[in-house]
């Protein structure tokens, strides 16, 4: 077992002044998949997802600005064709404010795949808590081209932000997840929402709860949705609560999850990641980001498993690690998608919160005992 103090190695160096880059835990070593462009209105690259196709390509759909929250910044999209080696440059699907004056930005994104084989694309814009909307896109050539979905009944303040997987449910379409925000009614809480015509549409929000939460990760397996979500309260980012339905989404139990920061050391956690296992349906994997100093390290991603019926979550390993000291202030959101040979590709960001930011990553096996 990888204790929580283990660092295996240093990663990647950065380009510009070879400071030390994210570092591998127990599972190898990330390297640097979009490197942040020279531009500087669409530098900070952030809050990756990623899908494959059923041909192998991989679409990896993020955020493209000038900042964190400063203004300025669109949904975003790379390929790669060659199994994760390579990555396409950043290709925008649109700018705010440009696009449209209310929104000032572009905030979390939701991706997957639908039963057609199309890639599914949820993107937020919001101005603060004065304006939000959701827009959304399909891809049947692997994100080569895209055409607009209609959102209408998420969009202009009926939601917030969207977030995680857009999932396959057998007997409903695809399902995804977001957290309400202001001006929308109710102005915090879980939303999810149902396409019934492989995301080509999507039908007005139902609320999961009031309870103010941020940036849930579901998954589906066995039957069940199971959630992961980010307490909105900075006092209680100390843990993540865990959501379940056994109904497809008619009511919903919602505690404490185990997967927490222990007592005694330092942080806090950002998003959660929630993912069923490609080989094994009801194993889940879930990947703990942890943002706060300990020893070399001013943050870290842990891997969690446990089986979907007991759901008894159990720490594996050290999977990245942040170096103290550097100029990585800004990182985390790590997401992954199968690629085959029960292998995953990895992603997430890192880099400061008002400059340059990049996706990194790396392909490994979270099946492999440390």
């Amino acid at each position: 077992m990888m204790t929580i103090f283990s660092l295996a190695f240093w990663g990647i160096l950065t380009a510009a002044g070879a400071e030390p880059g994210p570092a591998g835990g127990a599972y190898g070593a990330p390297r640097l998949l979009v490197p942040a462009p020279d531009d500087p209105a669409i530098a900070h690259l952030s809050w990756p997802k990623i899908v494959g196709t059923a041909d192998g390509t991989l679409v990896l759909a993020y955020s493209a600005g000038r900042g964190h929250n400063i203004g300025g910044s669109g949904p975003a999209v790379s390929r790669s064709t060659d199994g994760g080696k390579t990555f396409s440059a950043p290709r925008l699907l649109g700018r705010f404010p440009d696009d449209d004056p209310r929104y000032r930005d572009c905030g979390n994104v939701a991706l997957g795949v639908a039963l057609d084989g199309a890639v599914v694309l949820l993107a937020m814009a919001y101005s603060g808590n004065e304006q939000n909307t959701i827009l959304g896109w399909r891809s049947v050539d692997g994100g080569a081209s895209w055409v607009p979905a209609d959102t209408t009944a998420l969009a202009e303040n009926k939601t917030g932000s969207v977030y995680g997987h857009v999932l396959q449910v057998p007997g409903e379409g695809l399902v995804v997840f977001g957290h309400y925000r202001r001006p929308s009614t109710p102005a915090a809480g879980i939303w999810r929402s149902i396409s019934r015509d492989h995301g080509r549409s999507w039908e007005p929000p139902s609320v999961v709860t009031e309870q103010a939460y941020f940036e849930p990760a579901f998954t589906f397996a066995q039957g069940r949705f199971v959630g992961l979500l980010r307490l909105a309260s900075d006092t209680q980012s100390r843990r993540y609560d865990e959501a379940v339905s056994d109904d497809l989404g008619k009511t919903w139990r919602i505690y404490p999850s185990k997967i927490a920061i222990p007592e005694g050391l330092p942080g806090r956690q950002p998003s959660p990641f929630i993912t069923a296992a490609a080989a094994e349906p009801s194993k889940l994997y879930a990947l703990q980001s942890i943002r706060g100093e300990l020893g070399d390290s001013r943050g870290r991603v842990y891997l969690w498993t446990a089986d979907a019926n007991e759901l008894q979550w159990q720490q594996e390993g050290l999977v990245v690690s942040i170096p103290a000291g550097g100029s990585l202030s800004d990182w985390s959101y790590p997401w992954m998608t199968p690629v085959g040979d029960r292998k995953w590709m990895l992603v997430f960001y890192a880099g400061t919160s008002r400059g340059s930011n990049s996706i990194y990553g790396m392909t490994w096996d979270p099946a492999r005992t440390p």
